[in-house]
């Protein structure tokens, strides 16, 4: 496993761990930053997927028989992931403050997109009968959108089976693949020729889609097969974790109303018996200000004559 360090101070970030089987190192993967800052949990992560990803294509036969092609088709193979990992990481940045899911799998299908110079992008939503689908929005160049309502099934008995059992569907000719699946009809009714699509499988079935299509044949490589899923489960994850937010949000709204205009006197002191928090009713019961009651002796609210010591508080 990589080990991914960071010197804020340098400004720079080195995963660690570039070795071959046996345990020699062969190298350090290293990315700089002019200004000083701290790794994020986002960029650690996906420091870590490219680490992991150069070690699973780099064995003991580098260091010793490679040949020069193959080290270029290495280096090349380094620059794309650099690329990609700088992809993830604007979609990161331009997520991050979106709440809203459609807005979310909007900006990440266009920036992926036009990443891969893809001809279209899109994202659907599928329905409780883990079959009727539809697509929300999607990103194209060059090509009509594809924006509208769908059945699985029209689409062939491959792309069913790979959607429905949480696997990606990989096709690079749309005609020559599936020339016997009678899918093939309604791809081509939509103009797609090769394609790549990722399924959101939960407990209770399919439950979301990411694609993107190509109008021509093209021969998806690995990496971006791989940098399709990465995109997807970032984008899903993202939206978990908007939603959670949204639900807490929501909560403390909740209870801030069923407190603040509660038809009770409602007052809350700490351990040290001074007043925190009260709602409306408590400012009308008692005559006071609210900003005149906090962190003041919850004492001054009893009677007089009942008081352990006078506190000086004008009444409104």
């Amino acid at each position: 496993s990589p080990l991914v360090t960071g010197e804020p101070r340098l400004g720079f970030y080195a995963a660690a761990a570039l070795s071959t089987a046996d345990g020699h190192l062969i190298g350090l993967l290293c990315v700089g930053d002019r200004t000083p800052g701290k790794l994020t949990s986002q960029q650690r992560e996906g420091l870590e997927t490219i680490a992991r990803q150069i070690m699973r294509h780099l064995d003991v036969e580098w260091a010793t028989d490679a040949s020069f092609e193959a080290l270029s088709d290495q280096t090349e193979a380094l620059r794309e992931r650099g690329d990609h990992f700088q992809l993830l990481n604007a979609i990161g940045e331009a997520t991050r403050e979106l709440s809203r899911p459609e807005a979310i799998m909007e900006t990440s299908a266009r920036l992926l997109g036009e990443h891969l110079g893809a001809s279209r992008c899109a994202y659907a939503e599928v329905q409780s009968d883990h079959d009727t689908f539809s697509i929300l929005h999607d990103y194209t160049d060059g090509c009509p959108s594809t924006v509208g309502t769908y059945s699985l099934e029209v689409f062939g008995p491959r792309a069913t089976a790979e959607m429905q059992n949480n696997r990606v569907l990989v096709v690079r000719d749309v005609d020559t693949e599936l020339q016997d699946d009678p899918g093939v009809a309604m791809f081509n009714a939509i103009g797609i020729k090769a394609i790549i699509c990722c399924p959101l499988v939960k407990e209770d079935g399919l439950r979301a889609m990411m694609a993107v299509h190509q109008c021509t044949p093209r021969n998806w490589t690995e990496n971006e097969i791989f940098l399709v899923q990465e995109t997807v489960e970032r984008c899903w994850a993202t939206i978990e974790r908007a939603r959670a937010e949204s639900t807490v949000t929501q909560t403390q709204k909740q209870f801030h109303d069923l407190f603040e205009f509660a038809p009770d006197a409602i007052i809350m002191a700490n351990s040290e018996g001074s007043i925190v928090l009260l709602n409306q009713q408590a400012e009308r019961l008692f005559g006071y200000e609210r900003a005149e009651l906090l962190q003041q002796p919850i004492e001054i609210l009893l009677p007089m004559e009942s008081r352990t010591a006078h506190v000086g508080l004008r009444k409104a």
